[in-house]
């Protein structure tokens, strides 16, 4: 490693980990403990000074918080942090398996790269994949990484019969402790996504046939802020039980959730709901205790689905 290369990379070392003494830097440099001095001396002549602290718990440190260049991470490092990703979220046993998946984000979209990598849309915890799945994900990010379509045999929910087609891949999302390809698929001619299950997702192969990423994609326009698919956020008025108060408040209901109105025996609540049924479920698992109040239009998909429900138990 060059003077110049071992000096950038002592920077990097520094600016991430806070303190360290001349024998971690000089393993870390593969260097000898000599040369960290001179490393010193060449840095903080380009105008970073770095402060040393004396004692048996002292070191080197960036005396001022700097803001360093995000460094382009290489394919092969890319790839170990998305197999970490894969391995450790197989496990249940991992602390805070969610930070850990917001932190591998952000270190992969502040890696610049012109060739656009891998991005995840996290929010859930743990995953178990099987090795089917695996293969489909690694198939999936393959084809991202080459810019190539992928042949799937898919079966939509409540179909009959799988339909196999081409995709143009463009993400891979995180969502409810499954993994899901968000494409431009050439027959729907729109962007859809695709769950990689074993029961859905049949079969998924590489195309030869190349695309062309369009610069106008944004994600956002796609996934929505609280569930997989973007849709529109609707103002719901709920009416509480007092005895189930505590119990309503322990779950997330929406963003810009107030108290509306207090009665004698419950309370009226109002929050925004993106997607309607992760808010039936919820509303479902509190049973007589919450009531929707408005709008209307909830309201009345709610009871709808009650019936069908009931229809399955009739005598």
């Amino acid at each position: 490693m060059s003077k110049t290369s071992s000096c950038i990379k002592m920077l990097m070392l520094l600016n991430a980990r806070g303190t360290m003494n001349s024998n971690e830097l000089a393993t870390a440099l593969e260097t000898n403990k000599r040369n960290i001095r001179e490393y010193r001396t060449e840095i903080e002549k380009s105008g970073f000074y770095i402060q040393e602290t004396k004692g048996r718990y002292g070191g080197y440190s960036l005396m001022d918080k700097h803001i360093l260049p995000s460094p382009v991470l290489s394919d092969e490092e890319k790839q170990a942090l998305i197999d970490s990703r894969t391995f450790l979220s197989s496990r249940h046993d991992i602390v805070n398996m969610k930070h850990y998946n917001d932190a591998i984000d952000k270190v992969l979209n502040t890696s610049y790269d012109k060739k656009r990598h891998d991005t995840f849309f996290v929010s859930s915890d743990a995953t178990r994949i099987s090795q089917k799945e695996e293969e489909m994900l690694r198939t999936c990010q393959k084809a991202i990484q080459l810019g190539q379509c992928v042949e799937i045999t898919y079966r939509k929910v409540n179909a009959d019969e799988a339909e196999t087609y081409l995709v143009e891949p463009y993400e891979i999302l995180h969502y409810d402790s499954a993994y899901y390809m968000l494409g431009f698929s050439l027959k729907r001619n729109d962007y859809r996504n695709y769950r990689l299950s074993d029961q859905r997702m049949l079969d998924c192969k590489l195309s030869k046939r190349k695309y062309l990423r369009d610069n106008n994609f944004h994600i956002e326009n796609y996934v929505g802020k609280n569930h997989l698919v973007k849709a529109n956020f609707v103002k719901v008025v709920v009416e509480v039980s007092l005895k189930a108060i505590p119990t309503f408040k322990e779950i997330e209901w929406g963003p810009d959730f107030k108290e509306e109105k207090v009665n004698l025996d419950s309370i009226c609540y109002s929050f925004l709901v993106e997607n309607q049924y992760s808010f039936f479920a919820k509303l479902f698992q509190m049973g007589k205790d919450v009531k929707v109040i408005e709008p209307e239009s909830v309201v009345q998909n709610y009871r709808n689905m009650i019936f069908s429900i009931s229809q399955n138990y009739k005598e």
